[in-house]
């Protein structure tokens, strides 16, 4: 009896991970000439490329011996086993810009000469494809109409939905 390694034949995508991963059989049993299974070092399985739904099926088993090569000549029961894999978003955390939203307009002749944040960034959580395009978190609306002085206002960062202030 040997047991049997699940190999992924490409890396899982961008923004996942895998999250479960469940196998028929753990084990196989090898028969053949005794000098052909002394060859043999691994038992594998080779799981094809696992998209973001996941995989579920049947995958043949394989014998290879130090060099990487295939033993032939053998048998193994079982000779495939139920290969089962779910993905999972990774989730991340990122620094954002925050972005004032102003609207309105001041009385003439004032103007707005500057305006500043504090903090101007914010640290968020949420997973990597909803931030992966995202630099900045923008503010409620802050109306400037019919302001006369330096004025400061405590406003709430408009987060999207799935993604959390740190």
């Amino acid at each position: 009896y040997m047991s049997i390694d699940l190999h992924y034949l490409s890396p899982v995508q961008a923004g996942y991970r895998y999250d479960k991963k469940s196998q028929s059989d753990t084990t196989v049993l090898v028969t053949g000439p005794v000098e052909r299974i002394n060859k043999i070092v691994k038992v594998v399985a080779n799981v094809p490329d696992v998209p973001i739904t996941g995989y579920e099926g049947y995958i043949e088993l394989n014998a290879y011996d130090k060099n990487n090569r295939l033993v032939p000549d053998i048998s193994l029961d079982p000779n495939a086993i139920n290969v089962k894999v779910t993905l999972k978003e990774e989730q991340i955390q990122k620094q954002m810009l925050i972005n004032p939203i102003l609207v309105g307009e001041i009385k003439y002749p004032l103007m707005v000469k500057d305006v500043s944040v504090s903090p101007n960034e914010i640290l968020v959580s949420g997973t990597s494809a909803i931030l992966k395009d995202m630099n900045v978190i923008k503010t409620e609306i802050i109306s400037i109409d019919d302001l006369t002085t330096t004025t400061t206002k405590k406003v709430k960062c408009i987060l999207p939905d799935m993604v959390k202030a740190v």
